[in-house]
């Protein structure tokens, strides 16, 4: 990591890129297939605006199973707010009972995965989608805007010492 922000092999655009797509596709409802979507974009985009695989997986981490309930029910309030459904909002605690009622302690982790999905697009689908649209937008633009300054920054420390 230190090799590719302080290196010449990339531009600061071409890394900062990568940062903000990852963590567009991190805040986005895709746990469980971000890391293909994100190969996926990379080789669609291939040509017309590349950007960095390795850091935009790395961008991936906030998004985990710690964190993905608080997001997805952050997620599910805007979504709900934006659609103008504002009268069955109801607290976290309601959002996390629903979740872990969806039967899912006897299947393995990769049916456990597909059936909590199911579930939760079920329950909430397009408020959750709509949801997201603004935080991804807003999160991704973040992090290019401050990876891009953060690199442009240490390369010219490492030119003036």
């Amino acid at each position: 990591l230190k090799r590719i922000l302080s290196g010449r092999e990339h531009s600061p655009e071409y890394i900062a890129r990568g940062a903000g797509i990852g963590l567009l596709v991190s805040f986005t409802p895709s746990v469980g297939i971000q890391i293909p979507a994100l190969i996926g974009l990379r080789v669609v985009f291939e040509r017309i605006w590349p950007f960095h695989l390795p850091i935009a997986l790395l961008t991936t981490l906030p998004t985990n199973a710690l964190t993905v309930p608080f997001l997805y029910y952050l997620y599910v309030v805007t979504g709900r707010v934006m659609l103008g459904r504002t009268e069955n909002l109801r607290g976290f605690e309601v959002f996390s009972n629903r979740m872990e009622q969806t039967g899912v302690e006897h299947l393995s982790w990769y049916e456990a995965l597909w059936q909590s999905a199911y579930a939760l697009l079920s329950e909430f689908g397009l408020p959750l989608f709509v949801g997201s649209i603004p935080w991804a937008i807003a999160v991704g633009l973040c992090g290019y805007y401050i990876t891009l300054k953060f690199v442009t920054k240490r390369r010219l420390q490492k030119e003036t010492a």
